[in-house]
């Protein structure tokens, strides 16, 4: 178990390790391509493009001397001075992977010979100017383009996203054959996505959509308090009473009410041996599920409840909930609470002691 577990951990670090090398090279080598391309370009006397002279350098490229090699390379070595050891790392990784599978029972060292910072520049240069020899007009064609994605593809890469509780990612992945009908195989959710690309090939100013969208409060996400489904809750005059938070109840919050009087625009009501007398906000048309599945009217009228030290104004519909919990919370109320109720505890952040 324990040796299996190693070589997961091998490969993990080996294919994280060769990530960070692609994306520091990448762009750099691509430079350095583009650059070869200049200057073959340089001795055109002909107004049109010279593909041949651009094969010609890019055949060169296996015979630079010292000076030229360096005087391409350096910006890269520069701009990366740990990309020595992001190369050994690699080296090693993949000796030891490797080392794990064992013909023999001796136990003899493996010695590693890691190729120098230029050697190794070099031979991606070499191997990058032999690919493109057989296509040099690929050096025009766009780093970045747009691509449609399709309904499957939308769909995975929220899910990729959502795995990661992202809320501004960016997702890598490689297209099925069939688009249209098979998930794509999602290589990575980077979670700090730079913009650079995505600009250049929507033409979009992204990085201030993203500022003027999270700028908007109405997109802000602030983490729920987990609470009981149920808890105690304070209400204005009758005192505390324990409630049911219920997150099947799409329609009103519903609170117990004996001995209902209506005179005009007013209800008279009681609850606990308390009477008031509320303003009736309007009629409000229930539907009643269950095994009861009929609809009635009830009486609306706004309370004031407390909970967890804050004080809400919530609409309330008047029934006789004799038998059940006295209040009844709905989702919209459990909203402005930012509460997410654990359904298998009750009393998670208050107790009913103080009313046994």
């Amino acid at each position: 178990m324990s040796e299996t577990l190693n070589v997961n951990v091998l490969v993990a670090a080996k294919e994280e390790y060769s990530k960070q090398l692609i994306n520091c090279i990448q762009p750099s080598i691509y430079d350095v391509l583009l650059s070869i391309f200049e200057d073959s370009q340089k001795n055109n006397i002909r107004l049109s493009v010279s593909y041949s002279n651009f094969q010609k350098e890019l055949k060169a490229v296996p015979h630079w001397a010292d000076y030229r090699l360096e005087e391409k390379i350096s910006p890269v070595s520069r701009k990366f001075p740990y990309l020595m050891d992001l190369i050994t790392a690699i080296f090693v990784s993949h000796v030891k992977i490797l080392a794990c599978v064992r013909l023999k029972t001796d136990d003899k060292s493996v010695k590693i010979k890691v190729p120098s910072l230029k050697s190794f520049l070099h031979k991606i240069i070499v191997a990058c100017s032999e690919q493109i020899y057989y296509d040099p007009q690929c050096i025009h064609d766009e780093k970045v383009k747009m691509f449609k994605l399709t309904e499957q593809e939308i769909e995975d890469c929220i899910l990729a996203g959502k795995a990661v509780d992202g809320h501004y990612v960016a997702v890598d992945f490689i297209p099925a054959k069939n688009r249209e009908k098979e998930a794509p195989f999602v290589i990575e959710v980077n979670s700090s996505p730079g913009t650079e690309g995505m600009e250049e090939a929507s033409g979009q100013n992204i990085s201030k959509e993203i500022i003027e969208f999270f700028a908007d409060s109405k997109n802000w996400v602030k983490v729920p308090s987990e609470c009981g489904y149920k808890e105690v809750v304070t209400i204005k005059p009758f005192g505390e009473i324990v409630a049911k938070f219920d997150t099947g109840n799409s329609g009103m919050s519903v609170i117990h009410a004996e001995k209902i009087k209506v005179n005009g625009k007013k209800v008279t009501w009681s609850l606990l041996g308390k009477t008031i007398t509320s303003d009736i906000i309007r009629k409000e048309e229930i539907s009643v599920g269950g095994l009861r599945d009929y609809d009635e009217d009830r009486y609306v009228v706004k309370l004031q409840v407390e909970f967890l030290g804050s004080s809400y104004e919530t609409e309330f519909t008047l029934d006789d909930r004799d038998e059940r919990t006295h209040i009844l919370f709905d989702r919209d109320f459990m909203n402005r609470l930012n509460v997410m109720v654990n359904p298998g505890v009750k009393y998670v952040v208050t107790t009913k002691y103080s009313l046994d």
